[in-house]
């Protein structure tokens, strides 16, 4: 059986990673954290129970398509 490792920053972790992709894309970091955050909004509300109550239009939409 194996020891479990230290904890690691997740958070760090994701933040590291976005500024990276920021850094390949060359995009400005705050427009990449808040297009995770978004993303990531609409993926926990499309798994939740509430799914069917909420519809994705606009243009939230739009970034889906392309």
């Amino acid at each position: 059986m194996t020891k479990p490792g230290p904890k690691k920053n997740v958070a760090a972790s994701v933040r590291d990673r976005l500024m990276q992709i920021a850094r390949t894309r060359k995009e400005d970091f705050n427009f990449v954290l808040t297009r995770y955050a978004m993303e990531r909004l609409l993926y926990r509300l499309s798994v939740s129970r509430h799914e069917p109550a909420f519809v994705l239009k606009g243009a939230s939409l739009f970034t889906v398509w392309s």
